[in-house]
């Protein structure tokens, strides 16, 4: 009894997957070997979009979904800033545009037009997928509507058919999760590497380096992961602190610094506009809260 409880538990099974799915690919030493992993999990992302968009359509078409709304009700109990409570998802979400760097310098692409076209089209594909997920899952679920779409999945269907697409959905998104977690550590590994060992040689080319600070860090992100009930917990305070002032604050005031002279108004413009977006203390009070 003991046993079929430890094995059914939330710890056994993030250990179960921390030791057969991510430990194997945080090992790569470069990242360019992630691109197979990374294509599945944009794979998976498309099927969440597509198992949506078919549960959603089909739900109209038999009538179980009322029209959809288009401005937002205000009640007593609702805030004019719940309105905005998935800034700190994408604004988490446009943060992780530092792969950027280390993937152009291993593909080596050759001119800086081919990784700006490679930026271009994920922008458009990240920003296809948030929007029909978004749209398909207020058409499926309207009101009921939970933070964490996946919640919604997790209720019980009137149809055996109905079960196993839900079942689908939520198991296509954790497998692309844990598909997209090894691309995230690579470049928080050399960063962290380049931060305590700024002297030594490159980390993929030193061993007991590479392995200690791989494993360091897979065990933390383990005891975090365990440490954390809710995801949206985490995507709401690092959305709302560090990841604000990695992607707008710091850039900006780069911008305006301007110690090579080559920003020009517009530039400036932008950049100050980004940095009174994210200065906003109403707006973080209330994503940290």
């Amino acid at each position: 009894m003991v046993w079929h409880s430890l094995v059914n538990s939330r710890a056994f099974a993030l250990f179960f997957i921390v030791v057969f799915v991510m430990l194997p690919l945080v090992s790569f030493r470069r990242v360019e070997s992630l691109r197979f992993s990374s294509a599945i999990s944009i794979l998976l992302a498309v099927v969440f979009v597509g198992i949506s968009s078919v549960l959603a359509i089909s739900a109209l078409i038999e009538g179980k979904t009322n029209s959809p709304r288009l401005l937002p009700h205000l009640d007593n109990q609702v805030s004019f800033f719940d309105l905005f409570t998935t800034v700190p998802v994408i604004v988490t979400a446009f943060t992780f545009h530092f792969n950027v760097h280390p993937i152009d310098w291993c593909f080596e692409l050759g001119k800086p037009s081919d990784m700006i076209s490679a930026v271009r089209i994920s922008l458009v594909i990240c920003v296809v997928i948030y929007f029909s997920i978004g749209i398909f899952g207020y058409l499926l679920f309207e009101e009921s509507i939970m933070a964490d779409i996946l919640v919604n999945f997790d209720r019980s269907s009137d149809t055996a058919s109905g079960a196993l697409l839900n079942d689908m959905v939520r198991l296509s998104y954790a497998l692309h999760l844990m598909l997209v977690f090894p691309l995230l550590n690579f470049s928080l590994r050399a960063n962290i590497d380049e931060f305590l060992f700024p002297q030594k040689t490159l980390l993929a080319k030193d061993t007991a380096r590479f392995v200690s600070l791989t494993l360091i860090i897979l065990i933390f992100t383990y005891l975090l992961a365990i440490a954390i009930p809710n995801i949206w917990y985490f995507f709401q305070f690092v959305g709302s602190t560090s990841a604000v002032c990695l992607a707008f604050i710091f850039p900006g005031a780069i911008v305006l610094r301007d110690t090579h002279r080559i920003s020009t108004t517009k530039d400036r413009i932008i950049a100050s506009t980004m940095i009174i977006l994210a200065m906003n203390p109403a707006a973080k009070i209330k994503q940290v809260l």
